[in-house]
């Protein structure tokens, strides 16, 4: 009596010889598939990090729809003494390619948003108003175009920068603001925007 997979040869040697083959090179395909691409040597990471000093140095690569772009900051996280988490963090960087300098600071929910934030940096020539953008559940944002005058003086700071806001309670409070490795890593900042 003759089966029907007899009848069409579905055991025969040859065809089970074929059909693992063809299991084993879909299986190597789809490894390929599934196995991550490295990118060329010559493409950047798309995200790195640098130190200097205090300072990091932080830059992504950003894709939109219509172009990939390299998007850099320089950023400082500011502890209160006793405190593990950083109470704010303040980072300069470009919005876009070919921007100026904009810095800002992200400071904790309890805080008055009649009040202004400022960052100064010694002198009155490098003292940066800051305007709030947002507040959302982590923070709230206040940002400024820094002039010449104000990058000029805080690339020479040899004594800490000072963030000034006031909170919920009106209390003022000063955050001082390392800026020990600020002019390496602006440096480093404007190398990478080019």
């Amino acid at each position: 009596m003759t089966t029907t997979h007899q009848k069409f040869g579905l055991f025969t040697p040859r065809l089970t010889t074929l059909a693992v083959a063809t299991c084993l090179m879909a299986g190597a395909v789809q490894a390929q598939t599934l196995a991550p691409q490295k990118p060329p040597v010559s493409a950047k990471p798309s995200l790195t990090t640098e130190t200097f000093g205090d300072w990091t140095l932080r830059c992504q690569q950003v894709e939109s729809a219509t172009a990939k772009n390299r998007v850099c900051e320089t950023a400082i996280l500011i502890n209160l003494k006793g405190q593990p988490n950083p109470i704010s963090k303040v980072a300069i960087g470009h919005r876009k390619s070919g921007s100026a300098l904009f810095a800002t600071a992200i400071l904790p929910t309890n805080i008055s948003l009649q009040s202004s934030v400022q960052l100064a940096g010694g002198n009155t020539a490098s003292t940066l108003d800051l305007v709030w953008d947002r507040c959302v559940a982590g923070g709230c944002f206040a940002s400024a175009k820094i002039p010449n005058a104000a990058l000029k003086a805080w690339r020479g700071a040899h004594k800490p920068l000072k963030l000034t806001f006031r909170d919920a309670a009106e209390q003022e409070i000063g955050l001082p603001i390392s800026a020990r490795g600020l002019t390496q890593a602006l440096d480093a900042l404007e190398k990478e925007a080019k």
